[in-house]
């Protein structure tokens, strides 16, 4: 169900609805790593730099053999080199 609101606030180009929606597919399972990962790229597409390196931090710890661990070290770097900080 949540998936669907997913897509249709996709559609409609409501991003604070689908933020909304992924944060509850997380609070659901907070471990569950694509729904983490797409978060982080959420943020990060949202200029949320600081809430984007909290997942990917999640990610590279949880999940340091998963595939998708190298491209999410890349954009963590990328954001740490930017100057991007988590916010304490």
């Amino acid at each position: 169900m949540l998936r669907n609101l997913i897509n249709s606030a996709d559609q409609e180009r409501d991003k604070e609805a689908r933020l909304r929606y992924i944060n509850a597919l997380v609070a659901v399972d907070p471990s569950d790593r694509y729904n983490r990962t797409m978060r982080a790229l959420i943020h990060y597409g949202e200029e949320r730099f600081s809430d984007a390196l909290m997942d990917l931090e999640y990610l590279i710890i949880e999940f340091p053999d998963a595939p998708e661990v190298a491209p999410l070290i890349e954009i963590r770097n990328r954001l740490i080199e930017q100057g991007k900080s988590i916010k304490q």
